[in-house]
């Protein structure tokens, strides 16, 4: 999909987000492109993801999502 997001840094992974409301999480590496998952929400997603809590928040275009174990 699209991307024009910033890419976000937590925890030794990268999170990235394209516009058709698909995530990425890679291993942050200086050696290898390591892709950890791909995940889809049913919303479109704008602007860069946020991560507060122990959570990651994506906006989307009718719903603020929150994601995590807390």
């Amino acid at each position: 999909g699209y991307h024009w997001a910033n890419m976000v840094y937590a925890d030794g992974k990268i999170v990235t987000s394209s516009q058709d409301g698909v995530s990425a999480v890679i291993e942050a590496s200086p050696t290898a492109f390591k892709k950890l998952a791909t995940n889809t929400l049913p919303d479109k997603l704008f602007g860069s993801p946020a991560v507060s809590g122990g959570r990651i928040y994506f906006r989307g275009y009718g719903y603020l999502w929150a994601i995590g174990t807390k």
